[in-house]
């Protein structure tokens, strides 16, 4: 385990806290649900907005959302305890355990093995080639559409030409599933991985308790027009691919069973080979290993995955090592909950790095803390560690784009680092009160007042 400190770590959920909140109140999104966890303790929990905008119902921390291709970890788990059992090989060829495949009239279906299922590269297409389910202009498709489609479609690539998504080749790995354990998908998933881990909120698809506590699912913001309300549905055959439904804080707990030394589910051998990104995936930083997603950020490995459904946007990411879960989940479409994600590991991150730039007599160098807004635009200066920083924390902002500051005297800082377009080398002056509270803040000649003044007095509009 590549320890992260704890001190450190809860600074930042204390920001983490404050940044998700001036975030999401500028967002317009209806809801938003957030959970951090490290080792095995969830860290932070937090939901903001309305599962209901309509009829005003807040939403809670035990409200559940269309996970999606999350789902695809499941199924991809689901596999390697069968992998394990010896039950079938990775190498296998899918027609060993799903005869149909030796019906297709392309004979490279036939060659398809559940490796190549698992990383995206079998060359099959995305989902269909009527994709309107996704639109719920019809139902998802069940076995036997998926079967028939099978019998009459062609590949898009040669296996392992390139990596291609595909949600009908988790459904595929489905039908493998339930060929080998000789009962449902959804039965041996919920058995040999919901109910073991005791996810209370967690399930393959729709039933009676994932009704009772979906939010209402939204659509996209255009033209200042009401979100488009999503009806919930039912994914069939698709349940592997995309039909989970779960909570932050249980999307946590699953994804911690993947940690490295967690004996919980499967092997680290196993855990290892799911998540080495074996493929590229064109045109971003992202590789794909076995039903997982993989990236670096610095000195962090990242693992998990997104999701989208119709009225849902959904992102988990965790380091096996280090040991710490990030998950966020949205109630409607418009907003990368995988960018959210990430920046909410570098605030992690930032916090975690103990590289002083501060050489002073000041002790307390908290005081200069705090959240200030002039009509530009609000500007956050931030203690972590041994680090004042400085940053614009809107639109989800971007850590890497902290300026630096160092302090002067008692109420001066220099800013010692920004971009050539910033303000290098010039000046922060504070006023404090009698009782040592900030009354303005004058950041390069720009006066600036705290937060919650400006917002008194209407600097806001």
């Amino acid at each position: 385990m590549d320890e992260l400190n704890p001190q450190k770590l809860k600074a930042a959920v204390k920001y983490i806290n404050s940044w998700l909140e001036v975030n999401f109140e500028n967002s317009r999104l209806p809801a938003m649900q957030v959970a951090i966890q490290h080792g095995s303790k969830i860290i932070y929990s937090e939901a903001f907005g309305y599962s209901d905008v309509k009829a005003k119902e807040k939403l809670n921390t035990r409200n559940v959302f269309r996970i999606a291709s999350h789902s695809k970890t499941f199924t991809a788990t689901a596999i390697m305890l069968l992998v394990e059992a010896g039950k079938l090989n990775l190498d296998d060829k899918v027609n060993k355990y799903v005869s149909w495949f030796k019906s297709s009239k392309d004979k490279r279906v036939q060659e398809v093995t559940i490796r190549q299922l698992l990383n995206h590269t079998a060359g099959i297409v995305r989902d269909g080639y009527d994709s309107n389910f996704w639109q719920l202009l019809h139902e998802f498709p069940d076995k036997n559409e998926l079967k028939a489609f099978i019998s009459d479609s062609k590949l898009v690539y040669d296996p392992d030409e390139k990596f291609k998504y595909s949600n009908f080749g988790f459904g595929y790995l489905g039908q493998v599933i339930e060929a080998v354990s000789e009962v449902s998908y959804r039965e041996y998933v919920t058995k040999n991985i919901v109910d073991k881990l005791g996810l209370k909120s967690t399930g393959p698809d729709l039933d009676s308790k994932a009704k009772k506590l979906l939010a209402t699912g939204y659509g996209i913001e255009i033209f200042n027009k009401e979100r488009r309300v999503f009806d919930h549905i039912d994914t069939h055959a698709l349940s592997s691919a995309t039909g989970f439904y779960s909570n932050a804080e249980d999307c946590c707990r699953y994804f911690a069973s993947h940690f490295i030394g967690n004996n919980s589910l499967i092997s680290d051998k196993s855990k290892r080979l799911m998540q080495h990104g074996y493929w590229k995936s064109e045109g971003t930083k992202e590789r794909y290993g076995l039903g997982m997603v993989n990236y670096k950020l610095n000195s962090w490995n990242i693992f998990g995955h997104s999701g989208g459904f119709p009225g849902f946007t959904t992102n988990t990411k965790f380091d096996a090592k280090k040991q710490l879960v990030v998950s966020v989940l949205i109630n409607a479409y418009g907003t990368y909950t995988s960018n959210i994600c990430s920046k909410l590991i570098s605030i992690i991150d930032t916090f975690q790095q103990d590289t002083a730039n501060i050489k002073t007599d000041v002790t307390n160098l908290k005081k200069f803390e705090g959240r200030f807004f002039c009509t530009w635009g609000p500007t956050d200066v931030i203690l972590a560690g041994k680090k004042l920083l400085a940053i614009d924390p809107l639109n989800w902002a971007d850590f890497e784009d902290c300026e630096e500051l160092t302090v002067l005297d008692e109420d001066t800082l220099k800013i010692a680092k920004s971009s050539g377009y910033g303000h290098s080398g010039e000046l922060i002056k504070y006023k404090f009160d009698s009782k040592g509270k900030i009354t303005s803040f004058t950041y390069a000649g720009r006066t600036m007042l705290p937060f919650n003044e400006a917002q008194k007095q209407g600097w806001f509009s």
